[in-house]
C-alpha cells in the first residue's frame, strides 16, 4: 500500500480497494477492509513515511514548474506556559445565533486548569456585557 500511494499520489481509500483486493486474490491473502486501509494510512501519515507534503509553483519569467517540499508544523497554542492555578489560563470564543428572528450572543468561556465552562446568551452586543462577563471569570 506504501508504494502505491507513493507511485500514484493522494489517492483515497476507497479507489485503493479494488487494487488491494485484485493482488491479495492474485497472492492467496486475506482481503483488508476499507477502514483497515484508512487506519493503514493514518499510520504511514503519522511516520511521515508518505510523500504528500509536495507544492509546485511555476516561475513566472522562465515559465519552469519546480517541486518545493514543504514540512507540516504543529502550532503551539500556549507555548510552555503551563497553568498553575483555576483562572491563569481561560480560552474564550463567541457564537451569534439567530432565535425567533433575533440576534443572540452566545459567549463560551473555557477555564483551562480549573476545568470550568460558562456559556451566557446575551441579547445586545455591549461592552457591559462582555465587562460582567470578565468580571465573573475573574477569580
Amino acid at each position: 500500500m506504501l508504494q502505491y500511494r507513493n507511485e500514484y499520489g493522494k489517492i483515497h481509500k476507497d479507489e485503493i480497494k479494488p487494487h488491494l483486493d485484485e493482488f491479495c486474490k492474485n497472492e492467496n491473502i486475506k482481503t483488508v477492509s476499507i477502514s483497515s486501509i484508512g487506519r493503514i494510512i493514518r499510520t504511514h501519515k503519522n511516520q511521515d513515511l508518505f510523500d504528500n507534503a509536495v507544492k509546485y509553483k511555476l516561475n513566472g519569467k522562465t515559465g519552469n514548474l519546480s517541486q518545493v517540499k514543504t514540512k507540516k508544523t504543529d502550532k503551539e497554542r500556549r507555548g510552555e506556559y503551563n497553568p498553575e492555578k483555576p483562572g491563569d489560563l481561560v480560552q474564550a470564543d463567541s457564537v451569534h445565533l439567530f432565535i425567533n428572528g433575533k440576534k443572540r450572543y452566545v459567549v463560551n468561556a473555557i477555564d483551562l486548569s480549573g476545568r470550568l465552562a460558562f456559556s451566557p446568551i446575551n441579547k445586545p452586543k455591549c461592552s457591559r456585557f462582555l465587562g460582567t462577563f470578565k468580571r465573573i471569570l475573574s477569580f
